[in-house]
């Protein structure tokens, strides 16, 4: 993730656990354990077997032998964070491979407490994890509780999740609701007892699990499996020559464990290939201008759009490079900068569909391949030091992204989706990010989906369903939602703690499986009304300041605060219309300019201040052949690049 967001900081800590405060040295109680092995390999535990329980290092363990109890071993929780600690159970002799599998009664304990817990474990590995925790007053009386992740989940999860469960009958089977379980440990026992319970809560399908939960995940109900990684090799460009063969190695060596653990390819659902993903500027400049690859990359670009040397300002192509927002000076120069911030986007989209051709050529044709962007509105330049940028004082510091249009456009990938960090009262933003999520996806004749966040939701019962159905009402086939957890293994993410959201999720699959034979094969009709996404403007935006502070794109989920007025009209213009029944869908610069693009297209409304000379001359014989042009004040009394354009007064 490339940049925080104060509203996103402030939800993730409104779902904080109800734990320890295990930094504080007083904070917590002493809790102990004992262990006892019932089986190993699938055979009783002999007696002479030496057996030793310590901390995940190995260090001061007890020893034991085989059907004896161990000694209690005291359980040394980390300071800072979750109360849980990972302990380790093995034999002395050490077999010659793997591990066997191991069957243990466990029993826990407070100092000071009645409570004696007892459960049973099933190791496929060494490590069973266990954590401390405290009711809620309201709920406990503030009582504190020892167990391993699997009783403490069975505990605290369990009722919430069992009142939420649906029938397998009306759970989704064709739109793709994805989920993770993170169990922490080797126990097999918190792995199925987790795994099943999300099952009946309707999703189907289940984030690579260990090897051996493969096979349970699939009689429990997850038909299919995903994958995820945060980026392909070189995050975002890669001019190499041989990149097509870096791909397909990457793809094949990211899809290898999920074939090996027995799930099929026809089984995967989807891939995440990339989250988030952005660049920085002056950064990239520099990094495009000492690689002669993406320079000759950029000059064909150029050369495409029918510029020369002259045209930018410079006798030769060997002396065109990249440029920021400050170091332009008269028309040549303002259209280098204009086309070097155009290229940048369009070279990682095109980056991005090749990635995505390895997912397919590996997989199958179409597989969802998923890119989630953070960037809401889709700006592509964002000026000023955005996020993380460490050229802070740099005039020329900005933040670039994908133009969702575009990179539809140039089938960026097979699946394009955005996620959501806003509770339930702004659920119906998701009809806005999936209207042009869906319209990008045509562009390229692929799919979009969604990271649906529960953890930020649930203040009422229908605000997941909300969200959900506006999703597959637009189109979408595949949402994944991040992501369960647990919490304590996943800390700052999870909705595990948000038992609140448990219902109305299940609510939302219910609604889904009732629509699904219906919605799964259905495209929503064309709309005959379109809104234009500004796109030149973007480049000039706060022309007038040396660093230019004060419109992050990138996890603003807000829709006025940080934006500029002509693309919060886009918004609102959405709204009013989709509040009128009118269904709509978003077009970009280029289609202006294309004869064809806009012939089903009735009404179209514009906000942008700049427009390319060619979209204004496209939307004038689109006017005088019939159509209906809606602006807003201020609209195209600039060209692409921010000079004033007469034509667009009339």
């Amino acid at each position: 993730m490339l940049s925080g967001d104060l509203t996103r900081a402030c939800l993730i800590a409104a779902a904080a656990l109800a734990i320890f405060d295990a930094g504080r040295a007083d904070a917590a109680p002493a809790a102990r354990a004992r262990v006892k092995v019932v089986s190993m390999d699938g055979k009783p535990a002999q007696i002479d077997e030496a057996f030793l329980f310590g901390s995940k290092d190995g260090t001061h363990p007890v020893r034991f032998k085989g059907s004896d109890w161990s000694e209690w071993l005291p359980l040394s929780f980390a300071v800072g964070g979750a109360p849980v600690t990972v302990c380790s159970i093995r034999s002395q002799r050490l077999p010659a491979k793997g591990f066997p599998p191991m069957k243990l009664k466990v029993e826990r304990a407070i100092e000071g407490s009645r409570e004696t817990s007892k459960s049973e474990a099933e190791l496929y590995g060494p490590q069973l994890g266990f954590i401390l925790w405290k009711d809620s007053p309201a709920t406990g009386g503030g009582i504190s509780h020892v167990d391993t992740f699997a009783g403490h989940d069975r505990r605290v999860y369990g009722p919430a999740m069992k009142e939420a469960r649906i029938p397998a009958e009306q759970r989704p089977k064709k739109i793709v609701v994805g989920e993770r379980f993170i169990g922490g440990d080797q126990d097999l026992v918190g792995w199925r007892e987790g795994i099943g319970r999300l099952a009946g809560m309707g999703f189907n399908a289940i984030h690579n699990v260990p090897p051996p939960l493969a096979g349970a995940a699939q009689r429990l109900g997850f038909t299919r499996v995903w994958g995820a990684v945060y980026n392909p090799p070189g995050y975002a460009f890669n001019f190499a020559s041989d990149r097509h063969e870096q791909f397909v190695k990457f793809v094949e060596e990211q899809i290898a464990p999920t074939l090996a653990a027995g799930w099929r390819k026809e089984q995967i659902a989807f891939w995440f290939t990339s989250d988030e993903p952005g660049w920085y500027y002056p950064a990239t400049y520099r990094q495009f201008n000492n690689d002669t690859a993406a320079l000759a990359a950029f000059h064909a670009y150029l050369r495409d759009r029918g510029l020369t040397p002259p045209d930018l300002g410079n006798a030769s192509w060997d002396e065109i490079k990249l440029i920021g927002r400050k170091q332009y000076t008269g028309l040549p120069s303002r259209r280098l900068f204009y086309w070097s911030n155009r290229f940048v986007p369009w070279a990682s989209s095109r980056f991005f569909a090749e990635v995505a051709e390895a997912y397919e050529q590996a997989i199958r044709p179409g597989v969802p391949v998923i890119v989630n962007f953070n960037n809401f509105f889709g700006a592509f330049y964002q000026p000023g030091p955005v996020g993380n940028n460490r050229d802070k004082n740099d005039p020329n510091a900005a933040m670039g992204q994908h133009d969702w249009l575009e990179f539809g456009r140039e089938r960026g990938t097979t699946c394009i989706a955005t996620e959501d960090w806003f509770g339930d009262a702004d659920a119906g933003h998701w009809s806005f990010y999936a209207a042009r999520l869906r319209s990008a996806a045509e562009l390229g004749g692929v799919g979009f989906g969604a990271l649906v966040i529960p953890r930020v939701s649930g203040q009422t019962p229908m605000g997941m369903p909300q969200k959900v159905l506006s999703l597959v009402g637009n189109g979408a086939k595949t949402i994944k939602f991040f992501t369960f957890g647990p919490e304590y293994n996943f800390p700052g993410n999870c909705y595990s703690e948000n038992p609140a959201v448990f219902k109305p999720l299940s609510t939302a699959m219910r609604m889904v499986a009732r629509a699904e034979d219906l919605l799964y094969p259905g495209k929503p009709r064309r709309p005959q009304v379109a809104i234009l996404t500004p796109q030149s403007a973007q480049l000039w935006d706060l022309e007038d300041q040396q660093i230019a502070q004060g419109l992050p794109d990138a996890t603003n989920s807000r829709v006025f605060f940080g934006r500029m007025h002509y693309l919060s009209e886009v918004f609102t213009l959405h709204v009013a219309l989709l509040h009128s029944g009118v269904p709509v869908r978003f077009v970009d610069e280029e289609a202006l300019s294309s004869p064809d693009s806009l012939k089903d297209c009735r009404v179209l409304y514009i906000s942008a201040p700049d427009l390319p000379a060619e979209c204004v001359e496209g939307v004038l014989r689109w006017v005088s052949d019939g159509g209906t042009l809606v602006t807003v004040a201020g609209t195209g009394l600039f060209d692409r690049y921010h000079q004033p354009a007469a034509p667009a007064r009339r």
